[in-house]
């Protein structure tokens, strides 16, 4: 199977008597881009100061506090059967086949990324639970009370939202559209799901590095949430360079109209992007619209905003795609 390599991050939490924790990374891998992924965090020891790579196949013994992330590739527990164990690991990620090392930069942003997110949401979890002990001691202090509604606000902020460009991320569209799904059905209105994919966004990271690549993202981003604007709808981060978009009681012209204007609004935000024929970054969509009913399915519906995101890429991009009406 191959080589284990940890990686291990001390973490200072920002909070009132600050707290040393490490978080430990696996890679459980036998594939040769397993290599240039711990090169490549190699490098950001080297850079940062707070990374350091291990090599060892041993459990861990994880102090409390401490967090495990493991990458691995399928069929890994046979080597290392402690992957199995329940309460273990804090995540584990299946790395994808045929890794190579061009992916490593981005597997270890990714890494880093997950590993800060695990870790804020410990430090959040610690400081409710301080507040939590001090309202029990003195529960007329009103100020203490707001402090921890507070701190559960942002703890559950954290669980619903992309850690880089700050939008709602895939679990709190998932969490909406099945309930959009239901009153749709309930109300007999109209929903419109909107899928879009960056052009040539591989080639922008390639080109212009990954820093620009994050930027381009979180500018995109903006510019979606500033043109979606309905009190029931929402634009989320769906992966990757992916977005999408779900708007209430929005018929088949409407959501015809809001894709031509993200489809504007992100062109007129004039994206550096050498590679791309236009100069600058634009933007495909697939859109699928109708009333959900007793025998319609949500994941049919995805799908077919997935198919329609797919055509028009196949067509040239920067442009949008709406299947052809069906009598009911």
């Amino acid at each position: 199977m191959g080589r284990a390599f940890w990686i291990e991050k001390r973490y200072t939490l920002g909070v009132v008597n600050p707290v040393s924790r490490l978080c430990r990374v696996a890679i459980l891998s036998a594939q040769e881009g397993a290599e240039a992924l711990r090169q490549e965090l190699t490098v950001a020891e080297n850079a940062t100061g707070w990374l350091m790579v291990l090599e060892g196949q041993e459990k861990p013994v994880l102090p409390s506090g401490d967090i495990l992330l493991v990458l691995y590739d399928a069929g890994a527990e046979a080597v290392w059967p402690w992957l199995l164990e329940d309460g273990l690991c804090t995540e584990k990620l299946p790395l994808p086949m045929n890794l190579s090392s061009q992916n490593a930069p981005m597997l270890a942003d990714w890494v880093r990324r997950i590993g800060e997110i695990h870790l804020e949401k410990i430090s959040l979890r610690r400081l409710v639970d301080r507040f939590e002990e001090r309202i029990k001691k003195d529960s007329g202090r009103v100020r203490m009370a707001d402090l921890l509604q507070e701190a559960n606000h942002r703890l559950q902020e954290q669980s619903v939202r992309d850690g880089l460009t700050g939008i709602p991320n895939r679990r709190r569209f998932e969490e909406h559209f099945d309930y959009m799904w239901g009153r749709s059905a309930g109300e007999g209105a109209p929903i419109a799901l909107i899928l879009i994919d960056i052009d040539f966004f591989k080639k922008l990271n390639d080109s212009l590095g990954h820093q620009e690549g994050d930027r381009c993202l979180q500018e995109v981003a903006r510019k979606l949430e500033s043109v979606v604007d309905g009190e029931d709808d929402l634009v989320a981060r769906y992966g990757g360079e992916e977005f999408v978009v779900l708007l209430w009681n929005c018929d088949r012209p409407k959501a015809a109209e809001m894709a031509e204007k993200l489809r504007v609004g992100v062109r007129e935000c004039a994206i550096n992007h050498p590679q791309h024929p236009s100069g600058i970054v634009t933007i495909s969509l697939g859109v699928s619209c109708e009333i959900p009913s007793l025998i319609s399915s949500a994941e049919d519906f995805l799908h077919q905003a997935d198919s329609l995101l797919y055509s028009a890429k196949e067509s040239g991009r920067d442009c949008w795609k709406m299947a052809e009406e069906v009598n009911p």
